[in-house]
């Protein structure tokens, strides 16, 4: 999922950042 999340996009980036502060 980490894999798909790491997309070159804007928006996948956004939910990748809402996913780092969760850790």
């Amino acid at each position: 999922m980490m894999h798909q999340i790491y997309s070159c996009s804007d928006e996948n980036i956004e939910v990748f950042t809402t996913v780092i502060p969760s850790k």
